[in-house]
């Protein structure tokens, strides 16, 4: 990219003959006031600007496009800002805070586009939306530094009254990061939700009973959608989380060692996965890539992406098998509770869930007499079988 730098006294006419570089930006400084530059681009825009070293710093700060800003206005606002430089003040830093102080949306999407989308995956950026959506948006044109201790302390308990502790915490975690974000890019405030507490949060013991397991299951045969059926039957087999296995890919799974591996960069603890994958898990993948036309085992309705979610039939489903208060993340938590009740030492159940790094626990690479494999192996029969033969009988 080139960039170059003339001067000479600026005129309308002068600027308005400039020729267009061929490539990058050209810059060009005004001899009468200083620091002021123009700024000539390869798509034909001009742009005025303040160029000054302020408190031993490199600084430039935007006026505006020519001709929107013409040579007398842009040389004012130069004089303007030079003056504020002599009084010891800094008018970028003044602009940059003016710009977080723009209100919580302002902040919120620069918190999106410099620090969610680059340091966290897809999903946590997706849940940030949706939490900011659902709970902080009603802030959206408040300024920062109109929001204290007091309001913060207000919206947290109005959460947890409306939509529960788990969500009111998340609102609170996500504002509290965007401010300590907007810290660390120059604003110059507190962080209001310095010293509020977040509520205590117990651990669920949800799954699924010896005795909802028959009309879980009955409920989920029922059950039109065959995607569904299989994503449900995967989530129960292996143990899995929900985003790995709606992420799930066919270069993740092989069918010879019958195992199916998370890479790295998609699994929660930042390293590969290995999980056994027992005979019911291993034909339902079969069947499905007999006819797989996609790189997902679960391949969404917008091409090249994979299904976001399940809701609806999971809801309807739950109507249809009269349970209540089981979410889709306590599927995953029945394995390890039907593996202790089978009697499972508690390692091992551990490592079914856990899913451990290869290198961790070497008890992925052995065959089907590993102890993870045969204990896995074991209690899925069993809840099959309860569904099927308590099933029968109901």
């Amino acid at each position: 990219m080139t960039e170059t730098s003339t001067e000479f006294s600026f005129t309308e006419a002068r600027v308005r003959e400039l020729a267009t570089p061929e490539d990058g930006k050209v810059f060009y400084s005004d001899t009468k006031t200083p620091g002021l530059k123009l700024c000539a681009y390869s798509s034909g825009a001009k742009s005025f600007l303040v160029y000054r070293r302020i408190l031993g710093r490199p600084e430039r700060v935007f006026i505006g496009k020519y001709p929107d800003v013409t040579v007398e206005k842009a040389r004012k606002e130069a004089a303007k800002m030079n003056g504020q430089i002599a009084e010891g003040k800094n008018p970028a830093e003044e602009r940059r805070q003016h710009r977080l102080e723009g209100g919580l949306q302002n902040l919120f999407e620069r918190y999106i586009e410099l620090h969610a989308k680059p340091h966290k995956r897809p999903r946590s950026v997706a849940e940030d939306e949706a939490n900011y959506r659902r709970y902080l948006s009603g802030w959206a044109t408040r300024r920062l530094s109109s929001i204290n201790r007091h309001d913060v302390v207000r919206l947290h308990a109005g959460l947890a009254e409306k939509h529960g502790i788990y969500a009111a915490n998340r609102a609170l975690a996500l504002i509290s990061t965007m401010f300590n974000k907007a810290t660390e890019w120059g604003w110059q405030g507190a962080n209001p939700c310095k010293g509020v507490k977040k509520f205590e949060e117990k651990e669920r013991e949800r799954f699924l009973t010896e005795a909802e397991m028959p009309r879980f299951l009955k409920a989920l045969a029922d059950e039109s959608q065959q995607d569904f059926r299989d994503f449900i039957l995967l989530d129960l087999l292996t143990g899995a989380r929900r985003s790995n296995i709606l992420a799930l890919r066919w270069d993740q799974i092989d069918f010879h060692t019958m195992t199916w591996t998370i890479p790295a960069d998609e699994a929660k603890g930042k390293r590969n996965m290995h999980i056994p994958l027992v005979g019911p898990a291993l034909k339902i993948l079969e069947s499905r890539h007999k006819t797989a036309v996609s790189e997902w085992v679960f391949p969404g309705a917008v091409s090249g992406e994979h299904v976001q979610t399940f809701r609806k039939p999971w809801e309807r489903m739950l109507r249809r098998a009269g349970i209540k208060g089981l979410r889709l993340h306590d599927v995953r938590r029945s394995l390890g509770s039907w593996m202790t009740k089978a009697g499972v030492a508690m390692p091992i159940v551990k490592a079914a869930l856990g899913h451990s790094d290869i290198a961790t626990t070497a008890i992925y690479t052995r065959s089907e007499d590993s102890s993870v494999r045969r204990a896995m192996e074991i209690v899925a029969q069993r809840m099959l079988e309860a569904g099927s033969e308590k099933g029968a009988n109901n």
